[in-house]
């Protein structure tokens, strides 16, 4: 067990949201990863990425592992829906838009590139029923973040936190997964705008897809 880090995730409460705009927001592909992250962590991606467009500007872009792992102590706590483990590295993000892009506690993440890594809700007294959702991904500053190898929590928290000049890291729900859709698309769940992709994960000898649904526009209400 690690011990309690110094920074911990949000207690956020989805059934309040603050809305995403008024801005149309469309899902176009993207092409080979952004220059600036490592070489073993662009090995891990898939090298199509999707790209977050309002009108003609590409706001973002994200490319999420070609091929991953489930964890093999899940967690079954409230609000845990994905069965991955603490610090797995998931993706990357490169933002790139003409305008300030948010992460879903409303902080600016500055252009730039970063891994995603997966992070939960920490099962303390700070956060008991506070948030529907438990399952995060966390934005870092690829040039501070090389091994794909997963982290351990209070360096995931840490390093995110650079991405936002911020002592909090930088986050991005994960809503509930459902079926896994046929293709990427970009789905509208009440103010949110949620990225929805069929991830592939390689159970021992098996790869089946697993749905990943993560909130790209729009923030909680705190």
């Amino acid at each position: 067990m690690i011990s309690r880090p110094p920074i911990v995730l949000p207690a956020l409460v989805l059934l309040v949201s603050i809305p995403a705009s008024a801005e149309e927001y469309s899902l176009g592909k993207s092409g080979a990863v952004p220059k600036g992250l490592a070489e073993a962590v662009v090995k891990t991606l898939d090298g199509t990425g999707h790209a977050l467009q309002s009108g003609d500007d590409v706001v973002a872009e994200v490319w999420f592992a070609k091929e991953s792992s489930l964890t093999k102590t899940p967690s079954f706590a409230l609000g845990v829906s994905y069965k991955f483990d603490n610090g797995q590295l998931l993706g990357a993000l490169h933002v790139t838009g003409k305008g300030e892009f948010g992460d879903f506690r409303d902080q600016t993440v500055k252009k730039g590139v970063y891994t995603l890594r997966y992070g939960r809700q920490p099962e303390d007294g700070n956060h008991i029923g506070t948030s529907e959702t438990a399952d995060f991904l966390l934005a870092l500053p690829a040039a501070m973040d090389k091994d794909p190898k997963p982290l351990d929590f209070s360096k995931l928290t840490n390093t995110s936190a650079k991405s936002v000049s911020s002592s909090h890291p930088a986050i991005f729900s994960m809503l509930p997964p459902g079926k896994a859709p046929e293709k990427p698309s970009l789905e509208t769940e009440g103010d949110f705008k949620v990225l929805a992709v069929a991830l592939p994960v390689k159970s021992g000898d098996k790869v089946t897809k697993v749905s990943v649904r993560v909130v790209v526009v729009g923030h909680g209400d705190e």
